[in-house]
């Protein structure tokens, strides 16, 4: 018999981890991949009306949310990455044990390499 606390539990392991940038950087790297990538141009006015527009429709969404939401900004991780990473990890219920953060961060410095 099914009393509703499945789908309940399963409801409140979900959750939403919103990662930004700066509209500036987000604008520049979206030009340059629609550039590099298709060929293509996009004014600038217009990229920055779809970024204000997304992040609205974020907002939005984290109100009618029955989730918990993280907002992360890139420029914070680039900054801090250990900090961000590990509160990241607090937010998702996962360890935030000083090696297994470093573990992960040295393999993403090495990826990069």
């Amino acid at each position: 018999v099914n009393d509703g606390t499945l789908k309940e539990s399963r409801r409140l392991a979900t959750k939403f981890l919103y990662i930004t940038r700066h509209p500036i950087a987000n604008i520049y790297a979206t030009d340059k991949f629609v550039r590099d990538s298709m060929g293509g141009n996009i004014d600038f006015e217009i990229l920055l009306k779809n970024y204000i527009a997304l992040h609205k429709y974020m907002k939005m969404d984290e109100n009618a949310l029955e989730s918990p939401v993280m907002w992360v900004r890139l420029e914070d991780f680039t900054a801090n990455p250990s900090s961000v990473l590990k509160d990241v990890f607090s937010f998702l219920d996962v360890s935030t044990d000083d090696g297994v953060v470093r573990n992960i961060l040295d393999g993403i410095a090495a990826s990069i390499l």
